[in-house]
């Protein structure tokens, strides 16, 4: 039992609450159940023996008796510190759901204020620009690794209680065999003293076997009940992760949905704009003289940096039109320019190990496009350049 509950733990162990406690306390249990059956068996030992002593004890009846008696209290007295080994054993488990409580507590607390803060994050998302964003998600991941560093310390000292705990345990099952040990060389003392009151010590061994069963059962049932109400407990954080996992599923689905709102919109802006406006193609000859020679920065939305979808959003933001941020989200606006291009154009190009559009420029004429290159900065190129001719995908047209 113990080493499948083990093993699940280690699989998952994010999932998992530590269960040192619970694992000190089962390891108890059954070490106690082990000096029991042990108990048990020195006892039918102790039985076979006293039948083939029967005749000698006659003589050592009046002895037998007081010897009898004082068996009995110390049969009592290890009979109370089982009571009380048990007392404590209630009282550590009493302990260990209230740890266990006060830290899903935390864990919930943990949690609220974790979901905050990603929402702010996804506020600041929308509003600022790439520079900003990749700043909040470092700190973000900051935060994160902070947490992990505060579970492994918790993890750390549950482990060192649970050290301590076994080196307790062991010193209890220490002290239960050295008595053991001394009953047993009681025994072996009086062996030769008893025959005749073979009768009457049989019926207290009886006795002294019921009372040891009535207390296994009475331990397993015990056993049983902690058991259920760990599995109930088990079941009860599954489905609260579960429901955690849908919650998180919903709300990304809710996000998507929301982005792809937006994007729609604006298609539908700039499509209205295409229909109702011109294309200005001095002024955007000159917005793009103006930009050569800018660096690139990805990310970058200014004189000091920029990327290609930026280049092209702030060219087209000068005849009145407002892009999407990235070039995958500009070729979804507009309309299928075909083989036949103009000035004003948006061409895109494949240029990363995904298989998808991954770069952006505006096309001028005889050829020729501008675009933020990675190693030249915002440059003009030319479409039948190889490594653009290889790499070109489709082209969109802003203005009908």
């Amino acid at each position: 039992m113990l080493e499948a509950i083990k093993s699940v733990r280690e699989k998952e162990p994010e999932k998992w609450k530590p269960m040192g406690e619970v694992e000190r306390n089962l390891m108890m249990k059954i070490a106690k159940k082990k000096d029991i059956d042990k108990l048990r068996q020195n006892a039918e030992t102790k039985k076979i023996q006293k039948e083939m002593e029967k005749q000698k004890a006659e003589e050592g009846l009046k002895k037998i008796g007081e010897e009898k008696k004082r068996l009995a209290d110390e049969e009592k007295k290890i009979a109370m510190e089982l009571t009380e080994i048990e007392r404590r054993n209630q009282d550590e488990i009493s302990n260990y759901e209230r740890a266990q409580e006060e830290m899903r507590k935390r864990e919930e607390e943990k949690m609220q204020k974790f979901e905050q803060e990603r929402q702010r994050l996804l506020m600041l998302q929308q509003e600022a620009e790439r520079r900003r964003q990749e700043a909040e998600v470092s700190r973000y991941q900051r935060e994160q690794q902070e947490m992990r560093k505060m579970i492994e310390e918790e993890n750390k000292r549950l482990k060192s209680e649970k050290e301590r705990m076994a080196k307790e345990r062991e010193e209890i099952k220490r002290k239960n065999l050295e008595i053991v040990r001394k009953y047993q060389e009681e025994q072996d003392t009086i062996k030769e003293k008893k025959e005749k009151e073979e009768s009457a010590f049989t019926k207290e061994q009886d006795r002294i076997a019921k009372d040891i069963e009535k207390m296994l059962k009475a331990y397993q049932n015990e056993l049983a009940k902690y058991q259920k109400e760990q599995d109930d407990a088990d079941r009860s954080l599954e489905m609260q992760m579960k429901e955690a996992e849908r919650e998180k599923e919903r709300r990304n689905r809710e996000r998507e949905e929301k982005r792809k709102k937006e994007l729609a919109m604006m298609e539908q802006r700039v499509t209205e704009y295409g229909r109702r406006g011109d294309l200005n193609v001095d002024r955007l000859f000159s917005s793009i003289d103006r930009h050569i020679g800018i660096p690139y920065r990805f990310g970058g939305d200014s004189a000091s940096g920029i990327d290609c979808s930026a280049f092209t959003r702030r060219v087209y933001r000068e005849q009145g039109v407002e892009l999407p941020r990235t070039s995958r989200e500009q070729a979804m606006v507009g309309m299928d320019a075909g083989n036949l291009l103009i000035p004003g154009d948006l061409i895109f190009f494949n240029t990363s190990i995904q298989g998808t559009i991954s770069h952006v420029g505006v096309y001028m004429d005889n050829n020729t496009f501008a675009h933020a290159s990675s190693s030249q900065g915002v440059t003009k190129s030319s479409i039948r350049e190889r490594y653009f001719s290889k790499r070109y995908v489709r082209a969109n047209r802003i203005f009908e």
